[in-house]
């Protein structure tokens, strides 16, 4: 599975920008776009492990994966 930002690469090499330097700065805002992402998702299981605990996060984590697949 590719992140936002590998998807966004692939996509902007398909297409010719005339400035390059365009193109850099849209590949780093979409990753911190990402890394923003990420930050709010493991803040995010951290205050529900604090929550509910260890045990049951990891069960519902697991769980949502398999319902991902």
């Amino acid at each position: 599975m590719k992140t936002a930002v590998e998807w966004l690469v692939e996509k902007l090499n398909k297409y010719e920008l005339a400035n390059y330097s365009v193109k850099l700065k849209i590949i780093e805002q979409a990753k911190e776009m990402e890394k923003e992402q990420k930050l709010k998702y493991q803040l995010f299981i951290g205050k529900v492990s604090e929550i509910i605990g260890d045990q049951k996060t990891f069960e519902l984590l697991k769980e949502c994966q398999e319902t991902i697949k």
